[in-house]
């Protein structure tokens, strides 16, 4: 069995360079002069799975979010939509308490994204209940609010979404 060619090495041979005829081990098959020099590969761009540009209603007189939350919040003073709490603080980086009664998904209601009504002032909690919450756990929270004092509608919203879900299948299928 022929070894490695590299001074010090007793791997056995895994290919010899075809112009010098000297065998190299796996691990030192960079040396041989004979191999042409590897690409570079990079990672294949995955493809988007929607369009990168989505045509969404700017007829509302909002092509901007965060200008439309600062209008939300003015006319909404600060006040949770379904609790009445007071909201402290206009978090500009996350815009955790401005919720989206509909969707904005584009496979559920983009057209609403930037719609006035569809955005309502929630406590981050709330947000966080609305969005990923079930039935039981708004429940839940309705009632340790309610042990405080605090009476929590969650019917409102509920109220609110049947409204816009209405007007939404009319304007726009």
């Amino acid at each position: 069995m022929k070894t490695c060619s590299v001074i010090g090495c007793n791997n056995p041979s895994f290919g010899k360079d075809k112009s010098t005829g000297e065998p190299f081990c796996r691990f030192h098959q960079y040396l041989r002069t004979d191999l042409s020099k590897p690409k570079n590969y990079s990672k294949p761009i995955p493809k988007k799975r929607f369009n990168a540009k989505f045509d969404y209603d700017t007829s509302y007189g909002y092509d901007s979010e965060t200008i439309m939350y600062k209008k939300v919040w003015s006319t909404q003073k600060g006040l949770s939509f379904v609790s009445g709490l007071e909201i402290n603080a206009y978090d500009k980086e996350t815009c955790k308490c401005f919720a989206h009664v509909l969707e904005k998904a584009i496979n559920k209601f983009p057209h609403f994204r930037f719609n006035l009504e569809n955005i309502v002032l929630l406590t981050w909690d709330e947000h966080h209940l609305w969005d990923q919450g079930s039935e039981d756990s708004r429940k839940r929270y309705a009632e340790k609010m309610a042990k405080e004092g605090i009476i929590v509608d969650w019917n409102k919203l509920k109220l609110l979404q049947g409204k816009l879900i209405i007007i939404y299948k009319e304007k726009y299928k």
